[in-house]
């Protein structure tokens, strides 16, 4: 009830401030998004607030999926390496940007989540889907990002908004620490703020702005790499 009233209520809003035309477009993608779930037995639509979660704010942004095809065409432009690379998704939630990773033959799909609520949603998710997906090795880790050490062989790391801050500030550290230590190339796939020009990720010194990918609802997703070109 509580996401049907959320719905009902940006709608009415989207309808003032942009109009019809753009209102019924975007009422036709969350059809869509309930479709996908339905097609596929998912549950993976929804805006869940942290405080639902029983999360505190400080603890990063409220739960929304990703946009599924999306994600599939952003991966696709980061040019990863088949059976070598591997995916990272920070706030992964429902496991909508798992699913869409293990799409593609990734070597693992790893989440990494706070809330063990989304977590158990994910899993079940996952297991619902796991026999289609081209990517088998599918993880799911609840903990705090602050606290997360990627492994040595990540390569791609997803964020859709799930921070900003001192915590993204500390991750990508933790990335950035981890890539000294493991040489390797580096894919920063990062959905800021609305209206957020220029980012943290922009400030890094180690990764550099590629891409600028828009989304069917206007979102950009800004596409870095650490510039080392000796894939294996």
């Amino acid at each position: 009830m509580h996401n049907i009233q959320r719905i009902v209520r940006r709608a009415w809003v989207r309808l003032r401030t942009e109009g019809p035309i753009r209102t019924m477009d975007v009422a036709a993608y969350h059809l869509g998004e309930l479709g996908y779930d339905w097609w596929y037995g998912t549950r993976t639509c929804g805006y869940i607030t942290l405080d639902e979660l029983g999360l505190d704010q400080q603890h990063g942004h409220d739960y929304a999926p990703v946009e599924a095809d999306s994600l599939r065409k952003i991966v696709h432009a980061a040019d990863f390496c088949a059976g070598h690379d591997v995916f990272v998704d920070y706030g992964s939630g429902m496991g909508r940007a798992l699913i869409a990773a293990a799409d593609f033959p990734f070597r693992r799909v790893i989440g990494v989540e706070l809330s063990p609520t989304l977590n158990e949603i994910a899993v079940r998710n996952i297991d619902r889907v796991r026999k289609t997906l081209k990517c088998q090795d599918v993880q799911v880790i609840t903990t705090n990002a602050i606290t997360y050490v990627p492994p040595p062989d990540a390569t791609v790391f997803f964020f859709f908004n799930p921070f900003a801050g001192q915590i993204l500030a500390t991750v990508l550290e933790h990335i950035r620490q981890s890539q000294v230590n493991h040489p390797r190339p580096i894919t920063l796939l990062y959905e800021p703020p609305r209206g957020q020009v220029r980012t943290l990720l922009d400030e890094l010194g180690w990764a550099t702005r590629q891409h600028v990918f828009r989304t069917r609802l206007g979102r950009d997703v800004l596409i870095y790499d650490n510039d080392f070109k000796m894939r294996s």
